[in-house]
C-alpha cells in the first residue's frame, strides 16, 4: 500500500510538473503507429520516470497493438491503479479492454474518463469501440468519425470508422477510412484483412 501510495504522489506530481501539450518522445512515436518503436522507447522513459500517467497508459496500448494482450491488461491495471483519476489511464483501459473482450470493463472505464474530462480528445475513440463491440454500428461510426477529426492519425480509428461504415452499407466511407488506415499503418496485422474486405467493394 505503501509503494502504491508513493506511485500515485509520483503520478500527480508529474502531471503538475510536465509541460502542457508536449507529447514524450515515445508518445510522439505512439501516435506516428511506429509501435515496436515506440513501446522500447516508452518502457524506457518509465523506467526513469513511473510517475508519468500518460507515459504509462500508452505503453499498454502499445503492447495491445504488438498483440501482447496480457502484458497490456497487467500494464493498464498498473496505470489505473496509480492514478485512477487521469482521464488518459481510465480511457487506455476502456480501450483495451473493448478490444480484448470484456465489454463490461469497457464501460466502467469509459465512464470513470468520462468523470475525469468529457473533453478529452481521445473520448470518441474509446466511444466509438465500446459501441462497436455493442454492435451499434451508427453510433461507432458517429463517434469514430468524431475521433479522426480530432487525431487524424490514429490509424485504429480509422480501421474501426471503416468497420462501422461496413456494417452501416456505407462503401465510400468505409473505403476512405480504410484507405487512410492502410497510409498510417501499412504493416498493421489487420492490413491484409482490410485490403480483402476493399477489393470486394472496388
Amino acid at each position: 500500500m505503501h509503494h502504491l501510495a508513493n506511485l500515485a504522489l509520483a503520478f500527480t506530481l508529474a502531471a503538475a510538473l510536465a509541460p502542457a501539450g508536449e507529447p514524450t518522445p515515445g508518445i510522439k512515436l505512439f501516435q506516428e503507429n511506429s509501435f515496436a518503436e515506440a513501446e522500447r522507447t516508452l518502457r524506457a522513459e518509465l523506467e526513469k520516470d513511473s510517475g508519468n500517467a500518460a507515459v504509462a497508459a500508452h505503453h499498454a496500448l502499445a503492447l495491445l497493438r504488438l498483440g501482447k494482450n496480457d502484458e497490456a491488461r497487467a500494464a493498464s491495471a498498473r496505470a489505473v491503479e496509480a492514478a485512477p483519476e487521469e482521464a488518459i489511464t481510465q480511457l487506455a483501459a476502456a480501450e483495451i479492454a473493448a478490444e480484448t473482450g470484456r465489454p463490461d470493463d469497457a464501460i466502467r472505464a469509459l465512464e470513470a474518463a468520462t468523470k475525469a474530462d468529457a473533453d478529452h480528445p481521445r473520448l470518441p475513440y474509446a466511444q466509438g469501440l465500446v459501441k462497436v463491440i455493442r454492435k451499434d454500428f451508427p453510433g461507432a461510426a458517429r463517434d469514430l468519425e468524431r475521433a479522426c477529426e480530432l487525431e487524424p492519425r490514429n490509424a485504429y480509428a480509422h480501421y474501426y470508422a471503416g468497420l462501422a461504415y461496413n456494417q452501416v452499407k456505407r462503401p465510400d466511407r468505409m473505403l476512405s477510412h480504410f484507405e487512410t488506415f492502410l497510409r498510417l499503418a501499412p504493416s498493421a496485422p489487420e492490413a491484409a484483412r482490410v485490403r480483402s474486405v476493399m477489393r470486394t467493394v472496388k
